[in-house]
């Protein structure tokens, strides 16, 4: 099936999208494997793979990893690890402002965006390009599975920036290897791996006791 993007306004490309942010706001378990590849140009058609990235959620808990960062959100707190620098971020349960960086899975491309196409549906997936230019991003494609609404594929568009607003890449592909509804592993939202809490107060477990931990105040 072949869907011009002429047959659809702006509304009702949104309108489609919005069923796949339906789809993983409503899940109350999920995972997801993500390749990531970089291209360093134009004429770059081979890339290079930056690393896997794997996101899994369930109810409010929510664990994510990717190259040596991970995330771990829980109902006692909110950690940020970062193995390359050793240090661990702390926020408890009551302070949002850390909480507010969880990552969103779709919702944040089309919010800022300047117009929304469904450019075909073939081989069973719907091809939308989300068109920016009040961000670094110039252009968003996603590709999502006709029937299922699922992600199978994200590629950013990057502007051409100065040497130092660049992040050196001219587009960035997210390949959806894998998506599960099924309840991922309750050990991935374990805070008690990084942190033990005494007195009420979190310090590092010791086989990380040569990471820094700093504990964000609430504002």
């Amino acid at each position: 099936m072949l869907l011009s993007a002429f047959h659809l306004n702006a509304n009702q490309a949104v309108q489609l999208l919005q069923q796949t942010i339906e789809t993983y706001a409503n899940a109350k378990n999920l995972g997801m494997d993500i390749m990531v590849h970089e291209y360093d140009s134009p004429l770059d058609i081979t890339g290079k793979i930056l690393g896997k990235a794997s996101v899994r959620k369930q109810d409010e808990n929510y664990y994510s990893s990717f190259l040596g960062d991970e995330m771990i959100i829980n109902k006692k707190c909110c950690l940020l690890i970062d193995h390359a620098d050793k240090s661990i971020t702390y926020s408890d349960k009551d302070n949002l402002r850390e909480k507010n960086k969880m990552p969103v899975l779709l919702d944040s491309i089309i919010t800022p965006n300047d117009s929304i196409v469904l450019k075909e549906i073939k081989d069973g997936l719907r091809h939308f390009i989300i068109y920016t230019k009040s961000s670094y991003i110039n252009q968003t494609e996603v590709y999502v599975d006709d029937h299922t609404h699922l992600i199978k594929r994200i590629i950013y568009y990057y502007h051409e920036l100065s040497s130092d607003e660049s992040i050196g890449a001219y587009k960035i592909e997210l390949d959806y290897v894998l998506t599960s509804f099924s309840a991922p592993a309750k050990n991935c939202f374990d805070e008690s791996k990084y942190i033990v809490f005494k007195q009420g107060k979190p310090i590092l477990q010791n086989s990380y006791s040569s990471y820094t931990l700093t504990i964000s105040e609430p504002k």
